[in-house]
């Protein structure tokens, strides 16, 4: 028995030899685990807390009484106090060797980055500044305090500070890249008609035309002193529009680009097409459907469905199916294969009462708070990129922190150009139709990835 005891009492010593090994060992770990985990975030910028986001914020807003900057308001109160709308100024150019107060500047055209040698042809071209209101300007600007421009994911108090109201309601940008399209004026007055609240809506038009053979987006049938009520007259304070020569053009990138610059704080920021038809109090129906979502960075978009029995004549909803991007794939061969996302069959959805997540965004149509405009803002430096142009916005605007959605019901049909019964569309113009005026040779537009 004496025997049995002390091997019983060694093999106890044994394992709490190697418990305590154990043991020694797992602390060891676990103090080279805190002290490597304390080293990398002190590396790592600091998140501000609520409580300094608040300090920061609430640092009055400069107000200019002609010789001094005085203080009225917190800055995220700022949203109040945006006014609507706000009218871009395309006639005032800044004068040479004095302020620059104008709402526009002077930059190169994208081609001549690519083409240095056609700086001979192509003149520098005048653009809208962006939004960047003085407000901002002790923050380093407004995308600096929007996040440190993506240094930091945007906070919801930040977020906050974006986004005008009129009469209670929050506001609604909608930008519209145009090229010599003779359905442009009818979207703008298919959007300012079927509107709810049209007092609310801004549109800014990018109008890329040959002003020899094409009438522009801005101008009604008839002049408004005959008719004032017509669309393009009763609005003209909400209506902006860029007219630019159609030959140059270099791609939807840089048009939309043009119409990111338009955007003046408004609470909701919307792009489309230049061939889209709106059903009836759209505006109240997209907007309910953002706020279903509940999430501050949900931005509605999807490819749009054909206009062909979507809506009758007064733009009542007729098809209730809605698209939906889970699609994605390449297309084409050797050099000029690519991505290109698609989207599933059409059908019911089986969600209701709110949109359903899907991975991608569409170019042609997008709806959202007025700072996805400010965070994720169209590449200037990306002439005849046509394929690539909504991968680039997805994935950037994911990175910022965005979620897309397609909405329950589609609120716009697009005018496909072989889908269209009526044949309006067949024969369109596109932006590749100048591409000879940009090429010294085939060579060089290949190395120039134009």
């Amino acid at each position: 028995m004496a025997i049995k005891h002390e091997r019983r009492v060694s093999k106890q010593s044994s394992l709490s030899s190697l418990e305590s090994t154990l043991i020694y060992s797992t602390t060891a770990l676990l103090f080279v685990y805190m002290y490597m985990t304390i080293v990398t975030f002190q590396e790592l910028p600091p998140i501000p807390s609520f409580s300094e986001i608040s300090l920061a914020s609430s640092a009055s807003v400069a107000k200019d009484d002609g010789n001094s900057k005085t203080f009225s308001y917190p800055v995220e109160e700022l949203g109040k106090y945006t006014k609507f709308p706000q009218s871009i100024d395309f006639v005032t150019r800044p004068i040479e060797n004095s302020p620059i107060d104008s709402e526009l500047e002077l930059i190169v055209h994208p081609a001549i980055e690519v083409l240095p040698s056609l700086a001979d042809q192509i003149d520098d071209i005048y653009v809208p500044k962006f939004y960047d209101p003085s407000e901002f300007q002790p923050y380093g600007g407004i995308r600096s305090y929007l996040g440190k421009n993506g240094e930091r994911l945007m906070t919801l108090a930040e977020a906050k500070t974006i986004g005008s109201y009129v009469d209670g309601r929050e506001t609604i940008y909608v930008a519209i890249a145009s090229y010599r399209d003779f359905q442009c004026k009818q979207t703008v007055e298919s959007i300012m008609s079927r509107a709810v609240f049209p007092q609310r809506v801004r549109i800014a038009v990018v109008d890329q035309l040959d002003f020899e053979h094409d009438k522009p987006c801005s101008e009604p049938e008839v002049p408004c002193t005959q008719n004032p009520d017509q669309i393009l007259c009763k609005y003209k304070s909400q209506l902006d529009f860029y007219t630019m020569d159609a030959s140059y053009a270099v791609g939807p990138v840089f048009a939309r680009h043009l119409g990111h610059r338009m955007y003046r704080g408004e609470y909701f920021a919307m792009q489309c097409d230049a061939h889209v038809d709106f059903v009836k109090d759209w505006d109240v129906t997209v907007i309910e459907a953002w706020k279903s979502a509940k999430n501050e960075m949900g931005v509605l978009t999807a490819y749009l469905s054909d206009v062909n029995g979507a809506m009758d004549e007064e733009g009542n909803l007729k098809k209730f199916s809605r698209p939906i991007m889970c699609k994605s794939d390449y297309e084409g061969y050797g050099v000029t294969k690519h991505l290109r996302h698609g989207q599933q069959p059409e059908g019911i959805t089986r969600i209701h009462g709110e949109p359903s997540l899907e991975p991608f965004w569409a170019a042609g149509f997008s709806f959202s708070r007025g700072h996805f405009v400010l965070n994720v803002p169209y590449d200037q430096h990306l002439p005849w990129i046509f394929q690539g142009e909504e991968i680039s916005i997805g994935l950037r605007g994911f990175t910022y922190g965005y979620d897309y959605y397609t909405p329950e019901h589609s609120v716009c049909f697009h005018y496909y150009a072989k889908k269209d019964e009526t044949g309006k569309r067949n024969k369109v113009h596109t932006f590749w139709e100048n591409s000879g005026m940009y090429k010294s040779n085939n060579r060089a537009v290949e190395k120039g990835g134009m």
